[in-house]
């Protein structure tokens, strides 16, 4: 068409794409810098009816010709403007040579990365060459080749150096050594071998190939420049930065002059010296080249080119790996809005960008903005994998934890099952991801009060984990891609998220995959896999890792799940929650023990599991040994963390509390001013938790006599730092609701504190009326603060308005939460009380009767819950001086909370206190005794000799004894008087025998 007269005619071309521009049949347009042409169907149709079939046949195979003229990888720029015109041409086919459907290869697969339609390719044109020139024959080595490079992208790399070798063979028989042929084959195995990490055989290959390409081609030669290239990479893999630095610059040298600064060949070589500086911790020099590299495809390609988008997303790595992740952020919304233009939605690497951006996002705990777009992953994932795909399983496991973080445990519950199931069978029941998904499920139900369910979980974890153990099979792979928790995998930011366009399909090329395995591996992804081996070894040295022996060998702790490796944390957390504080002990004393011997007494886990400890023994009334486990966890974070870490300010609270619970409240005021003023500094003097040290403090300052001034000023303060709180709810929410429980607090110590009872009845009313649109259970929650306000109105003694307020209470209660649900039963408690506190005992002890039916059905025998009500029934009794009744129910709350909490705690001395009293009432001194003696050297030992309660506890043995001495005189007289009056009888008896029979009278 364009050769009429024989020559060629720019001219002519020009204006018939001018005329058919007028009549709209073609439009120029501009895609990646690079000038295109889209023809009107018409005109396709025209053509296509106008040519004859000779012709038909003859222009199509001129088109092919055309076409392939740019397959040479120095024009695969442009490749993917080529790939639907190649799939409509139907290659391959018989109609066309087989040098047209090998150049067409290398473009298909470009576009979709289909490793089984190449290797399929090559193996037939190789077979093709075999049976037309035989086996020895150049062009079938050549194909062979292809065949061998094409196994490595398959992943069986086994067979393609198996083929490789056997070329190389060949050539050095059929042509020498010296041959280019035979040397380009050598250069083909070391690459090949490269791959397969045999880096010692690779590099002496290369340095041949090297050497043979100097000598006949000379040293500034296209092919010198690659083979320094490779060698360099050899020797990054080998940690040899400055000799692949030194390389990686020599390659630039040469490609630079000769291909250009923009060409593909030498960015590639720029973007492994950037690698090169970023292992060598010049991370200044490694940007600037990666924004180099992104600069000169932007120039060259386009903004939406493939290729510039790649140059991006090395640039939002690097971000990552410096844990400038709101820069990285930016980089990736690029991104993925490039990705989605040029490569379509579900496209693999838009999927790829999405899920950086999104595990980004999660990093940052932007879970809101994560969730929607970790949904559409899943969603897309399931469609093209499959729900039990290790790449499905991922995504959704991300979406699971970013439901969870936003406080949705019923929400992620259902998605952790699933990631539970999916895991299980994949894995199977015992590998450390199936665990961690089953100890994010009980999390999930540890979150919605569902502890029973979530103790059985943690429990079951423990036990495979110890079976793993025993068994020696706990060499589990170092890095497990998709299955790592947030937390462990962003203990560091920066290498927790660097990589993120490499995890999305860790699991399906990391892994060890069977022979028959009919997935693909890109090129580009083989490349990744060696940075992430790379990743792997840096992450394995992070702060916060730790080695235990097991079985003989070192296994990698921090390698696990954190919901793995901290399962006896979480059940210990869970048996607390349940009342089980006994047990609780048991478990923060082993974990103390673990992380003593494997982490030090300074690493912050350590110190956690010992406050935690601590706070165990609070509760089982093991006060002295508490604080002595805070006193040592205090100590070591004030030097190692500093006095305004928030996990020595947590310390140090609970010290306070420690001597305020011990009477000692000077000590308290002091740790309590400290308290407030570190949080004051770090938190700011408008935090909740500055509000609430405040609290604290005025607390243990009206404890002391004389000092309600100086509690009345810090009162007046936190009222003041009301206006300054911001207008989120939740801040408002717990500030005010803080600030009215002080001002209830305050409202009973003297007539000077009236005023804080109008302030609190106002701020309580406040809660109730505040209606935020943007909360979902508003009315749950208001009816926490009409609670608090019915408890003040009970204090203050207005008992028929509070009376109101808690029938309210309930009523909402059993409506919005069930009969049966511990607020609901809360509120019937407390209505209890307020019956109580009026002489309504009989109403009193129906209601709570009716409370521990309801909470047996759910909490375990001797919980703290459930003893609770029981404990007001025998008070009750006592009132009613039903002591019979009351002495069972003393005995059993007394066995139970010894049970729970130990027999020095101040509970289970009080259930000792109530027996004897109720044993004392029924007049079995001898019993009571004995009962108050235990109690007597029980306080000696917790509170000391001359505390009130040890010397109450003496007064009442006394009593005891004094009413036991006057029984036994009491009898002793009785008997005495009985005595008597039988001798009496016996003397009578016998005058009126003597007087009736003999008649004697003694009168």
């Amino acid at each position: 068409m364009f050769f009429t007269d024989g020559s060629w005619n720019v001219q002519l071309l020009d204006d018939i794409l001018e005329e058919l521009q007028q009549y709209s049949l073609v439009t120029q347009s501009l895609v990646h810098n690079v000038v295109t042409l889209q023809f009107h169907p018409l005109l396709h149709a025209w053509a296509h009816d106008r040519l004859s079939a000779d012709d038909r046949y003859r222009y199509q195979a001129a088109a092919v010709r055309l076409l392939l003229c740019v397959t040479n990888p120095d024009n695969s720029s442009v490749w993917e403007l080529l790939t639907p015109h190649l799939r409509r041409l139907s290659l391959p086919s018989s109609t066309f040579h087989v040098n047209d459907w090998a150049a067409s290869l290398p473009v298909v697969y470009s576009s979709n990365g289909d490793s089984d339609r190449l290797v399929a390719g090559w193996a037939a044109i190789s077979q093709i060459l075999k049976a037309t020139h035989g086996e020895e024959h150049i062009r079938s080595t050549r194909a062979a080749l292809e065949l061998a490079a094409a196994y490595w992208k398959h992943g069986e790399s086994l067979r393609g150096e198996g083929l490789a070798r056997r070329i190389v063979r060949i050539r050095t028989r059929t042509l020498g050594e010296d041959d280019p042929e035979t040397v380009d084959a050598l250069a083909c195995l070391a690459r090949g071998l490269r791959q397969r990490n045999k880096l010692v055989e690779a590099k002496e290959l290369l340095n041949t190939v090297l050497c043979h390409h100097i000598r006949l081609l000379g040293d500034r030669h296209r092919l010198v420049a690659t083979d320094n290239f490779e060698l360099g990479l050899c020797h990054i893999a080998v940690k040899g930065f400055k000799t692949a630095e030194a390389l990686m610059l020599k390659a630039i040298d040469i490609q630079a002059p000769l291909l250009g600064r923009s060409h593909q060949d030498t960015l590639r070589s720029i973007l492994s010296l950037a690698d090169c500086y970023e292992r060598q911790h010049k991370p200044e020099k490694a940007e600037t080249l990666r924004e180099e590299a992104l600069t000169l495809r932007q120039t060259t390609h386009g903004s939406s080119h493939v290729k510039t988008l790649n140059a991006m997303e090395l640039i939002a790595t690097s971000f990552c790996e410096k844990g400038r992740l709101s820069e990285a952020e930016e980089v990736y919304i690029r991104l993925v809005r490039g990705r989605r233009e040029a490569l379509g939605e579900s496209h693999k690497d838009t999927l790829k960008a999405i899920t950086c951006l999104a595990e980004v996002l999660s990093a940052q705990k932007a879970n809101l903005r994560a969730e929607p777009l970790w949904r559409e992953v899943v969603n897309e994932r399931r469609k093209v994998f499959g729900q039990r795909h290790r790449d499905t399983l991922y995504s959704l496991r991300w979406l699971a934890e970013v439901v969870h973080q936003q406080g949705r445990p019923v929400d992620s519950e259902s998605l952790w099952r699933e990631v539970f199931s999916g895991r299980r069978t994949v894995f199977g029941s015992f590998h450390e991801l199936t665990l961690d998904a089953l100890g994010w499920l009980a999390t999930s139900l540890s979150d919605q009060g569902r502890l029973v369910e979530a103790e059985q979980y943690w429990r079951e974890i423990i036990e495979r984990k110890a079976l793993v153990k025993k068994s020696q099979k706990s060499h589990l792979p170092v890095w497990s891609g998709q299955g790592q928790s947030a937390d462990a995998r962003l203990r560091k930011v920066g290498m927790a998220v660097s990589g993120c366009h490499l995890r999305y399909s860790a699991d399906a090329q990391l892994t060890r995959r069977p022979a028959s395995h009919t997935g693909s591996i890109s090129q580009p992804q083989s490349d990744y896999i060696q940075t992430v081996n790379r990743m792997t070894i840096q992450n394995s040295m992070l702060p916060g890792t730790f080695w235990s022996d097991v079985g003989g060998s070192r296994e990698l702790l921090s390698s696990l799940p954190s919901k793995v490796r901290n399962a006896d944390d979480e059940l210990a957390e869970v048996l607390s929650r349940l009342g089980k504080y006994s047990e609780g002990e048991v478990r923060w004393r082993r974990v103390e023990e673990e992380r003593l011997k494997a982490l030090g007494d300074t690493h912050p886990d350590t110190l956690r599991g010992v406050y935690r400890l601590g706070e165990a023994l609070e509760h089982l009334g093991h006060i002295e040994e508490a604080k002595h486990h805070y006193e040592r966890a205090a100590k070591i974070q004030r030097k190692v963390l500093g006095t305004g870490s928030e996990s020595t300010l947590d310390t140090l609270s609970a010290l306070a509390r420690i001597s305020f619970k011990q009477s000692r409240f000077f000590e308290a005021q002091i740790a309590y001013r400290e308290v407030t003023d570190c949080t004051r500094q770090v938190f700011g003097s408008s935090h909740l938790k500055t509000l609430d040290a405040l609290y604290r403090l005025s607390n243990s300052m009206d404890m002391q006599i004389l000092k309600y001034p100086a509690a009345s000023e810090i009162l007046l303060m936190t009222h003041e730092r009301r206006e300054h709180l911001g207008t989120e709810y939740e801040v408002i929410f717990n500030a005010a609701r803080s600030l009215a429980q002080a001002c209830n607090y305050h409202s009973g110590k003297c007539k000077a504190y009236e005023k804080c009872y109008q302030e609190a009845k106002e701020l309580y009313f406040s809660l109730v009326d505040y209606k935020p649109q943007s909360f979902e259970e508003f009315q749950v929650k208001t009816l926490e603060p009409l609670f608090g306000l019915g408890s003040m109105l009970y204090r203050h003694g207005d008992y028929i308005e509070a009376e109101h307020v808690y029938s309210h209470v309930i009523k909402q209660r059993e409506s919005l939460l069930g009969e049966g649900h511990p607020g609901t039963l809360a509120a019937w408690s407390a209505l209890g009380d307020l019956f109580r506190i009026k002489g309504q005992l009989s109403e009193a002890k129906i209601i709570y009767r009716r409370v521990f039916a309801a909470r047996s059905q759910f909490l375990r025998p001797f919980n703290k819950d459930l003893l609770e009500p029981l404990s007001k029934l025998g008070d009750i009794c006592d009132q009613q001086q039903s002591y019979e009744e009351a002495e069972e129910i003393h005995a059993h709350l007394l066995r139970g909370r010894r049970l729970t909490l130990g027999a020095q705690h101040e509970d289970s001395l009080k259930s000792l206190y109530s027996l004897a009293s109720a044993v004392h009432h029924q007049r079995r001194y001898s019993e009571a005794e004995q009962l108050w003696q235990e109690l007597i050297d029980r306080r000696k030992v917790m509170l000391g000799e001359d505390h009130a309660d040890t010397l109450d506890a003496i007064r009442r043995l006394t009593e005891s004894q004094q009413a036991q001495e006057r029984s036994v005189a009491r009898t002793s007289l009785l008997s005495a008087s009985t005595a008597t009056d039988s001798i009496a009888e016996l003397w009578f008896m016998a005058r009126m025998f003597l007087y009736l029979t003999l008649g004697i009278d003694f009168r």
